[in-house]
């Protein structure tokens, strides 16, 4: 099974090329993990990993991409993890879209 941590790890990586695969796969694995048939354990853990890369140390536009994720895929409990990083000086704007995103659904 694919690791989203992994492939984020790969998405702050200094060769241009494995970045962009690694963000492209990472999207596609977010997609199917949302898909109507993939079922609640998929979401739940997808949700759960991009929470962590969120919350990690990480460069900002891979942080700022798994919210992004968050948002699209995230239900009310995200929301709730996301209030910490709204103010965040760096990815607040992020943080509040994502969670707004959330909130429209």
């Amino acid at each position: 099974m694919i690791n989203p941590i992994s492939l984020a790890d790969a998405m702050g990586s200094a060769d241009p090329q494995a970045a962009k695969a690694a963000k492209l796969a990472l999207e596609k694995f977010v997609h199917a993990a949302g898909a109507p048939r993939a079922g609640a354990a998929p979401r739940r853990e997808t949700l759960r990993a991009l929470s962590t890369v969120a919350l990690s140390k990480r460069p900002r536009l891979v942080r700022a991409h798994a919210l992004r994720l968050i948002g699209l895929l995230g239900g009310p409990g995200e929301a709730k993890t996301l209030a910490p990083l709204e103010k965040d000086p760096q990815l607040g704007d992020d943080a509040r879209m994502a969670r707004e995103r959330i909130q429209r659904r």
